[in-house]
């Protein structure tokens, strides 16, 4: 199923249906990782060298693994697949990092599947733990020198 803004690109591996692509050197492969800048969804099948159509914007059908709620972002994983976005992805950074997301899925699913999702390319940055900890930190000791000034 695909409503929205098609492109054709060449393809520079062989791809699935509904699965979450990047550019690289002006080709589309599998996104593979939540920094991945996706531009889209994979239209059909298709072997490398070949041209795919890429929906870069609309409504369309995305393989997702992992569970889903209705109105969840997803995010790109390993093999050209979704995955519900969550904070606890990235409990480990050590910097802020981009994330690129896809858009928002319209139905839920316990295990995964091919679901109907909104394609919406977006960027959002997930601050490090450590500049949390930190941020937190010095919130905490500009509450004590105030609470202190006071007294």
């Amino acid at each position: 199923m695909m409503d929205g803004i098609i492109r054709s690109f060449e393809a520079g591996e062989d791809l699935q249906e509904a699965m979450l692509v990047k550019l690289n050197d002006g080709k589309v492969v599998k996104a593979t990782a939540v920094t991945d800048a996706v531009i889209g969804v994979t239209h059909s099948v298709v072997k490398a060298g070949n041209v795919a159509d890429v929906i870069l914007e609309g409504v369309a059908y995305v393989q997702v693994d992992g569970a889903t709620s209705a109105g969840d972002i997803l995010v790109a994983k390993e093999g050209g697949k979704a995955q519900a976005f969550s904070l606890d992805l990235f409990s480990d950074l050590t910097t802020d990092t981009a994330i690129h997301t896809v858009g928002k899925v319209l139905e839920a699913d316990a295990t995964g599947a091919y679901l109907k999702t909104v394609i919406t390319n977006a960027v959002m940055v997930v601050p490090s733990q450590k500049t949390t900890e930190t941020k937190n930190e010095q919130t905490e000791t500009e509450q004590t020198e105030e609470q202190q000034g006071n007294g």
